[in-house]
């Protein structure tokens, strides 16, 4: 054998090398003259050799692990020179071998030496080397009326009370019995179990001083009998079986009274019988289940004479375990698993289908998976290069896909672990599984064959350690309750080998066969994921149980094709980083790229904006075009001002194509007209709101290279002069490709950076979007933002390019919803949080048939709203950054079947999901988003670098470019895109962009500030508000900070809240922990004068509504107090003004509220005002009085 296997060498790479040879006298054969292969398994394990060279053992010790060996790989003629790994042996067999050498030579070898010294030759030379250990025996426990529960059973017991959990714990068999039955002989094979293991006649119970204990019945007292079902007669009887098997899988059992295991015999033919068992999982273990048919076999058979009595039962092992847990050793453990899980606990960030439960459910389907021979047996090669076993691979293997599939390098799964370390337990009946939490710490450039050898490592120590139960672990480690999880992890991965006899082999006791019966299911899951690989020689299969309140039958199917795939390329590729390991097939690829673009649209791609515009006029001049409070202008007034506009802009200041002139106006007619004349004169405009701090308007002005500042002196010599005009169209000199705008957004570096949007992507954009939405079917319009935000682009430009009429709001009106409804809009694009502060309790704020939500998560509370007070309106959720030129994705969102995502692409675009490394990743999988197509910004102003960092070329299409959006996206089954977070700091507060290191940079320059933290935190509401931690050797006058905030950044970048803090809290590796920053609630709430309580009913009750909007404790709250201060912003006081509506009949104005932004100045002004309603004569003032 050694000189084939050698010849074999030089013929073959080394994964094509059988492990084991057998010489036959003839090949046996079927009646056809085929080999018969089946045979030949029969065949395997005696008489085989592995091709070492055979050297008989030399001494004692030798010989005593030869015997050792061959009774635990079930093979003989084992030399000194063999490897236990290359025998079949593997971790669970080395866990045995342990044991065993314990008990027979004395002498404790750990895991990792058996691992390092595999040969029986090494093996001998370490225990001859290594000092005696007595082998402790477990004793017999004191006789007692109840013994106690052992720490896993305990656990089970306390899940069992729950409803939802009663059935998870079942453990089912089944299998098909063919030929002579002796009932007798069944009846007696299983009083006999019963007999022999006192688990099976255990239940649970209080004892007199109310603890939980286990008592063991008599044979005769617990009950069991076998059911017969006689189903030879009955209509679709395989069906019936199924179900009747289905329904007795799912029987909850009574674990006060018992008994806990279950028989039933379904008579289908004359000499055919479906045969069940279930036992509770509290008083058995998968390797019980196969004891327990082994051993029903041989009492049916008489054989038992072979069986040795037990010498222990589960309660002798529970109660040592109990004792044992407070010994030296079992300290050690319990450090060692603790060690393993200080800090930050990881949770699985793997996306499901369904929401999660809040109380979990193990409702469960499976899929399976056969992997190719070809694939198991480079695998095996692999693993045999690196000592690693079977389990350990695959364990890899799974992380690396989770890895893959979320990001993280910190990873839980649990796998168990046989338990039965003594060699008493080996032929028990009883729950000594044990569970291990084997957390994985790993870099995502680690290449597979490093991360195999940390897996490797951190299996060795769980199986060293695992004496220490995982109930105890969990209870020492206090973790925070959450009954919609397991504790410590939702994955479990298990590798099967048979090792305890279950199987679907046949056997043949006397005149009956008995095989496993494959027709069964049995739905339960009681984790999110059950990974369970199946060992049957040289094959490998994978059965995925999910949870399908979870997961859909899709994704667990892509789980395990994909599995396979990363297998197949790491095992050829193992020295490459897992993170730059592709394993999507070409045609996965391919599906993500159309699946995720657009339908090409027809869109009018050698027009100009002001082409579209001036078409539009010609169709319907005399259409109303502008509204702005109670003036208006038709389309053909818009049109003549717009040119007039445009050419006094080119006679007084030489504009060229692309120049650019900034826009800081009030809303009124006037932003509109100054756009569209900028915009026919070849310029681009660059809008400023007004209300922005002196400082940041002279930056923008100044960044953007502004030729001209429209501003309202410009307008008023515009309007001195503006008749001797011409009102004709100018003469076009721009084209698609220059610049429309250019719109500011918030900087990392600390100043706004301005990004470039040409006419094409505007155009493209305003078709894609009156395409995907019912725009076309509106006619009044509202602009409820401001235009320094794109926000308002949706609703401007669709409407002058369909014929609408555009309703510009103030900046406080469109703090006032009466004021809006009144003009029945049909169309409004708004942000969410800014239509939630609109709503009141008897009435709706909503357009008649369009509203469209953007610049922040659309949350399902809201479509909830508009369905209960009866909206008219169609809602879509719109999505894009100004990048991409307003927005990329929008999606119809259906009230009766609210599913929120950020829907599909728009316009001629095409979205796709990447990873760090420019990688597909697969459907449903998290990653960064990237917007390609005609809707993309030019760049950056003034800032290449960036442009080039942010712009990408597109690695899938021919000269296409891409767009990085920061943002974390996955793709859902419908082919729209769920919004997962962001992938850095950048935040959307009220709509607008903002990154939080624009803020820090600003804090840092306050004089005395050494360093600052800014965080987006959500209120009790569920709003964004922004957070400063800052620190400073002295204390710092918060007033004065804000004061010289507000001199510096808008209003929406103002901190809501300030700590000073000694010093910002580092992790292990020195990054700010931003999770140990107190939340604000737990802040004292600073103020610059005394505390002053509410002195009257109405000071109360404004305290009570400051309290609720601003999600201040009321008793924190002075009469005196700003507001703003408190954390209030323009959206909040929007609250504030309609409560104080609701609850005095009266009507702040929210300039004199913003001025005096007391409780004290406004009950003063409410109390003045109820004064004069009642003093008014007899109900002659209106029903509601403004103040």
């Amino acid at each position: 054998v050694s000189e084939l296997r050698a010849w074999l060498g030089k013929k073959l790479p080394n994964y094509m090398l059988p492990a084991y040879y057998k010489q036959l006298d003839k090949m046996p054969q079927l009646a056809n003259g085929k080999t018969n292969k089946k045979a030949l398994r029969t065949m395997i394990g005696a008489g085989m050799s592995s091709g070492v060279e055979f050297v008989a053992p030399r001494n004692e010790i030798e010989s005593k692990l030869v015997e050792i060996w061959e009774e635990i790989l079930q093979r003989d003629k084992i030399g000194i020179k063999d490897n236990f790994f290359d025998l079949g042996g593997h971790s669970l067999k080395a866990i045995r071998l342990a044991s065993r050498i314990h008990m027979v030579l004395e002498v404790k070898l750990s895991l990792k030496e058996l691992f390092t010294r595999a040969i029986l030759e090494e093996q001998a030379q370490l225990i001859q080397q290594t000092r005696k250990s007595t082998y402790n025996q477990i004793c017999a426990a004191s006789v007692q009326t109840g013994y106690p529960l052992s720490s896993a059973q305990r656990r089970i017991w306390i899940m069992s009370q729950f409803e939802e959990a009663r059935i998870a714990y079942n453990m089912p068999g089944v299998y098909e019995f063919e030929g002579e039955l002796d009932n007798t002989a069944l009846e007696y094979a299983f009083n006999a179990l019963l007999n022999r293991h006192e688990s099976l006649r255990t239940v649970f119970r209080e004892n007199e001083q109310k603890e939980i204990r286990q008592f063991i019945c008599d044979t005769a007292d617990t009950g069991f009998c076998i059911c017969h079902h006689d189903l030879r007669n009955e209509q679709e009887q395989e069906e019936m079986v199924r179900k009747a098997v289905q329904e007795e899988f799912s029987k909850p059992f009574d674990l006060v009274n018992g008994p806990l295991i279950r028989a039933n015999l379904y008579q289908v033919e004359a000499h055919k019988w479906i045969f069940t068992y279930t036992l509770h999982h509290i008083i058995s273990d998968a390797w019980s289940m196969g004891v327990l048919i082994r051993e029903l076999l041989q009492f049916y058979k008489q054989e038992d004479a072979s069986l040795s009595p037990l010498r222990i039962h589960y309660k002798d092992y529970a109660a040592w375990q109990q004792e044992y847990l407070n010994s030296p050793p079992m300290e050690q453990h319990k450090d060692y698993w603790l060690k393993q899980y200080e800090g930050e606990l990881p949770v699985l960030a793997l996306a499901g289908d369904k929401p999660r439960p809040e109380v979990k459910t193990y409702n469960g389907r499976l899929v399976s998976k056969r992997f190719r021979p070809s694939l198991n047996a480079k695998f095996r090669s692999l693993l045999q290069e690196e000592r690693s076993t079977l389990f350990m691979g695959l364990l890899a293997v799974v992380n690396a896909l989770l890895y893959k599939y979320t990001g993280q390098e910190d990873i839980i799964v649990g796998s168990p672990v046989a338990g039965r370390e003594h060699e008493d337990l080996e032929n028990q009946i009883g729950f000594y599984v044990s569970t291990l939490a084997l957390r994985t710490r790993f870099s995502g450039e680690a290449s597979y064959r490093e991360l195999l050898k940390q897996v490797k490592q951190v299996t060795l120590n769980g199986y060293e350690h695992q004496a220490y139960p995982f109930d105890e672990l969990v209870d020492a480690l206090n973790l925070q309750r959450d009954r919609s999880r397991n504790p410590l992890f939702d994955l479990w991965v298990v590798l099967q080998n048979n090792e305890a006899g279950t199987t679907d082999k046949q056997t043949e006791p006397g005149n009956l066969t008995v095989k496993g019966y494959r027709n069964a299911e049995y739905p339960l899951c009681r984790f999110d994921l059950h990974f369970n690989f199946i060992e049957n020689g040289d094959d490998l299969q994978l059965n995925i149980i999910y949870n399908k309140d979870i997961y859909e039958e899709s994704s667990a199917m892509q789980f395990a094709s994909h599995l396979e795939q990363l297998l197949e390329v790491m095992v050829e590729q193992a020295d490459m980083p897992v993170s730059r390991v592709q394993f999507l097939t070409e045609t996965e690829k391919q599906q993500l790229i159309t699946g995720c673009a657009n339908v090409q649209m027809d869109v009018p791609e050698n027009k100009t904006i002001t082409a579209l515009f001036e078409e539009q006029v010609l169709k319907t001049p005399g259409n109303t075009a502008l509204v702005s409070e109670n003036r208006s202008l038709t389309y053909q007034a818009l049109n003549e001002k717009a040119n007039r506009f445009a050419r006094y802009l080119r006679e007084h200041y030489d504009i060229k194509n692309n120049d650019r002139i900034g826009i800081k106006l009030e809303r009124s007619e006037w932003v509109i007209i100054a756009m569209l004349g900028i915009l026919k004169s070849g310029g681009a405009y660059v809008p400023i709101d007004p209300e922005y701090p002196a400082e940041r308007i002279s930056y923008m002005v100044s960044d953007s290279g502004c030729k001209v500042l429209v501003d309202e002196e410009l307008v008023g010599a515009f309007r001195m002069v503006e008749k001797s005009l011409s009102i004709d169209n100018l003469p076009s000199t721009g084209t698609p490709t220059d610049m429309a705008y250019v719109i500011y957004t918030s900087g990392s570096t600390g100043q706004p950076k301005g990004v470039m949007i040409s006419h094409a992507s505007l155009v493209d954009y305003s078709h894609g979007i009156i395409s995907r939405t019912n725009v076309r079917d509106c006619n009044s319009f509202g602009l409820v933002s401001t235009i320094a935000a794109d926000l308002g682009n949706t609703v401007i430009y669709t409407s002058l390019l369909i014929g609408g009429a555009l309703h510009i709001f103030s900046a406080i009106d469109v703090m006032n919803p009466e004021k809006m409804a009144a003009v029945k809009l049909d169309c409004i694009k708004i942000v969410p949080s800014h239509w939630k502060a609109l709503q009141t309790k008897h009435t709706l704020f909503a357009p008649a048939r369009c509203l469209i939500f953007g610049g922040e998560q659309l949350t399902g509370d809201i479509i909830t709203t508009i369905k209960q007070q009866q909206g008219t309106c169609k809602v879509f959720n719109h999505y894009g950054p100004s990048e991409t030129t307003i927005g990329k994705l929008a999606k119809h969102i259906d009230p009766d079947d609210p599913k929120i995502s950020l829907g599909t692409p728009i316009g001629n675009s095409y979205i796709y999901i990447l990873d760090n490394y420019l990688n597909m990743v697969p459907a449903g999988v998290a990653g960064e988003i990237h917007i390609g197509g005609n809707g993309l910004a030019i760049g950056y102003l003034n800032r290449p670098e960036l442009t080039a960092g942010k712009f990408i070329p597109d690695p899938f299409r021919k000269e296409g470019r891409l767009y990085k959006t920061g943002d974390l996206g996955r793709l859902l089954k419908d082919g729209s895109i769920a919004f997962i977070g962001r992938k850095d700091d950048q935040v959307k507060i009220r709509g607008f962009r903002i990154e939080l290191g624009e803020i820090e940079n600003t804090i840092q320059q306050f004089e005395g500030i050494t360093s600052s933290v800014v965080l987006a935190r959500e209120d009790e509401a569920g709003e964004k508000q922004l957070v400063s931690y800052i620190v400073s050797k002295d204390s710092v006058d918060l007033s004065a900070l804000r004061n010289y905030l507000n001199a510096k950044l808008p209003d929406y970048m103002i901190p809501a809240f300030y700590m000073q803090i000694a010093q910002l809290p580092l992790t292990a590796n020195g990054k700010i922990d931003k999770k140990m920053l107190p939340a604000p609630d737990a802040m004292e709430v600073k103020r610059s004068s005394a505390y002053l309580p509410a002195g009257n009913e109405t000071e109360e009750k404004l305290v009570a509504i400051w309290s609720d909007v601003l999600g201040v404790d009321a008793e924190n709250i002075s009469i005196r107090d700003n507001f703003f201060a408190l954390g209030g912003h323009s959206l909040k006081a929007i609250r504030i003004v309609l409560r104080i509506h609701e609850q005095f009949d009266v009507e702040v104005d929210m300039t004199d509220f913003f001025n005096e932004p007391t409780i004290e100045a406004l009950a003063t002004e409410i109390d003045n005002a109820i004064w004069l309603r009642q003093s008014s004569g007899n109900g002659l003032i209106a029903d509601k009085t403004v103040v």
